[in-house]
């Protein structure tokens, strides 16, 4: 039986759902993913989970993107931000997990279908 590498995993947003859905979720998964990077607007969640996790922060999600060390990408920001989000992760070629709604009409939950592929 060979060992499988955790999913290097990044938390976009860290609000609400990002702290007490997902990076709780993660962090009872250690064998499953490793958190290696965050991105938030508020210092104090960056600083947060860089103590938590031991991971890289950023404020912009571009900049979470270039990090050449993030398969996952969950998204937990505000649901207008969801879809773009998601279809700029996808298209970077990263896995992506989205919150809930999915999109807010239905051309942009198409839209992220489209990306997938």
């Amino acid at each position: 039986m060979s060992a499988t590498a955790p999913v290097r995993t990044a938390i976009a947003g860290l609000g609400r759902s990002g702290w007490d859905i997902h990076a709780r979720a993660l962090a009872e998964q250690p064998e499953r993913f490793t958190v290696v990077a965050v991105q938030d607007h508020l210092a104090e969640r960056r600083a947060e989970a860089e103590h938590r996790f031991r991971c890289r922060s950023c404020v912009e999600f571009n900049d979470l993107l270039s990090d050449g060390d993030v398969e996952l990408v969950v998204i937990a920001v505000p649901s207008h931000l969801h879809a773009s989000f998601a279809v700029t992760a996808l298209q970077g070629g990263h896995h992506v997990v989205g919150e809930k709604p999915m999109a807010l009409s239905i051309q942009e939950a198409e839209g992220m279908v489209r990306a997938r592929d």
